[in-house]
């Protein structure tokens, strides 16, 4: 064997290793979202490189196929197994609203307090109105009949960020739901709030037992003739810290970092990822068992705080329809940390007897989360 060949011989033994090793990646995600993390717990990590580990499978096609290698079928069977999942990220077309179609629009958004305090230079804190009316402008601009909220925050001994009132006089919402939970800032109001032009007609909470400012609040509507049942929902937080967003912009940007500070700065993250995998879980199958018993067609909106290759999205897509993938167009990232991270973690999904058209991502970021936006048709099946 001469030395060229040698050389290019060691070369596409490396690549392949490499090129399995990815494989087994992209199959172990596709396996992970069926596996409950209260069992299962260290493989649902490896959901949230989804993204990632697909286009490195899809550059692997590409080099083999440059080689002229039977080893492209390698990775291009991986993918057109689990090709399915991406659509969870991506569409392409959109649905537009047919003619004869009447729908009511939904907007659902973590609001970040509308960005209830500032710091400048000094850590003096004040309050953010300028966030705050930005929000609400945007509410107004969007003219939705049903408005979930997550993250919210009213007023409470802060006579002047009285969100509550705003909306309602901006945005025309007659009627109000929420579930506001203490914090520790003078016992603010912080929870969850749903906003509707239709009359309520009754309401309640899903209180997680194992969460502390995680909740889910129902809000039945009757719109029409019918009762259409909407939760709003936050499932487990990651209580993310500044600490932890450097030091992913910092792994991600390759900035240097010491052996230790790696080590310190990965652990405290896999803890973090890890604690709010078993207690989304926990949350979801308490939500699940809760739509199960509705006596009225559904509506989901919310901050998961998972991706859509994870066992919590599974769940919710096992028994209703997502409405971006139903009816969304391009990305549907909603929560960006820097620019090589952002993920989708927040959904709306529906009664499979329900249609949803025009689902988007707003690019608007006057929180840390995007809005997300469908028209649904909750027209009576009779009336179809």
């Amino acid at each position: 064997m001469t030395k060229k060949k040698q050389q290019f011989s060691i070369i596409n033994i490396i690549v392949l290793i490499i090129n399995i090793l990815a494989i087994i990646a992209l199959l172990s995600i596709y396996v992970a979202e069926h596996l409950d993390p209260q069992k299962y717990g260290l493989i649902s990590l490896i959901t949230l490189c989804f993204p990632y580990i697909f286009v490195i499978n899809l550059l692997f096609v590409v080099f083999w196929l440059f080689r002229k290698s039977k080893y492209l079928f390698l990775s291009l069977i991986t993918l057109l197994l689990g090709w399915s999942s991406m659509y969870k990220l991506f569409q392409f077309s959109g649905k537009d609203i047919p003619d004869n179609v009447k729908t009511s629009k939904i907007i659902s958004y973590n609001v970040q307090v509308f960005g209830l305090y500032n710091s400048d230079k000094e850590n003096n804190w004040a309050l953010n109105f300028d966030r705050r009316d930005s929000i609400i402008a945007f509410l107004h601009q969007q003219n939705a009949d049903i408005m979930c909220f997550q993250e919210y925050y009213h007023g409470g001994d802060k006579a002047d960020f009285l969100t509550t009132k705003l909306i309602k006089d901006t945005c025309s919402s007659a009627q109000f739901n929420y579930l506001f939970l203490p914090i520790t800032r003078s016992h603010h109001g912080f929870g969850l709030a749903t906003f509707s032009r239709y009359p309520i007609v009754n309401k309640g909470y899903i209180n997680f037992s194992n969460a502390n400012t995680n909740h889910a609040i129902y809000t039945d509507l009757l719109i029409e003739t019918d009762t259409i049942r909407i939760y709003n929902i936050h499932l487990q937080s990651l209580h993310f810290v500044d600490e932890d967003y450097l030091f992913a912009k910092q792994i991600t940007e390759n900035a240097p970092l010491s052996n230790q500070e790696f080590k310190q700065g990965s652990i405290r993250l896999l803890k973090k990822i890890k604690n709010g995998n078993l207690k989304r879980s926990q949350q979801t199958k308490q939500i699940i068992e809760h739509i199960l018993k509705s006596p009225y067609k559904v509506v989901v909106c919310g901050d998961f705080n998972d991706t859509p290759w994870s066992f919590a999205y599974r769940q919710f897509s096992n028994i209703l329809e997502d409405a971006f993938v139903e009816s969304g167009k391009n990305r549907g990232n909603t929560l960006k940390i820097n620019k090589f991270l952002s993920f989708r973690i927040d959904y709306i999904f529906h009664s499979k007897s329900l249609k949803a058209y025009q689902f988007r991502t707003e690019n608007y970021t006057a929180s840390d989360h995007n809005p997300i936006v469908c028209q649904i048709d909750f027209t009576p099946s009779e009336n179809k």
